[in-house]
């Protein structure tokens, strides 16, 4: 030890404890890291899963708000049938009183109202 100084010694001890300490960093943060990137692909898995969904929700919604578009045509077509038949009934005066009366009596079925189908929009 007396042929080599104390400062080299220091300094390689120094050197070395710097290196180890890089090291320590580069394992320690390292695994966080990829701890954190496997995170985020989860996250954006999951994102763009949710986002598929929402636009087979929205083309289902749309589909389904044509169909009840349909089915009030539908019904009121119907309904403008009966009632033309029940006018002809009437004025032709084959009208049975008793099958007038209990189509009349007939209570209107209550649905929802009327909506406009969605415009497809894809998500940002």
């Amino acid at each position: 030890m007396t042929d080599t100084p104390l400062w080299l010694w220091l300094m390689l001890a120094c050197t070395a404890t710097a290196a180890l300490a890089v090291g320590g960093c580069r394992w320690w943060f390292g695994r966080r890291l990829r701890e954190l990137q496997h995170q985020l692909a989860k996250t954006d898995k999951a994102r763009q899963f949710a986002a598929h969904q929402a636009a087979q929700a929205r083309k289902q919604i749309e589909k389904l708000q044509i169909e009840l578009v349909s089915q009030h045509r539908s019904h009121a077509k119907a309904l403008a049938a009966r009632q033309r038949v029940q006018d002809l009934d009437i004025v032709l005066g084959q009208g049975d009183l008793g099958r007038t009366e209990a189509v009349a009596a007939q209570p209107t079925p209550i649905s929802f109202s009327d909506t406009m189908p969605m415009a497809s929009a894809e998500p940002a």
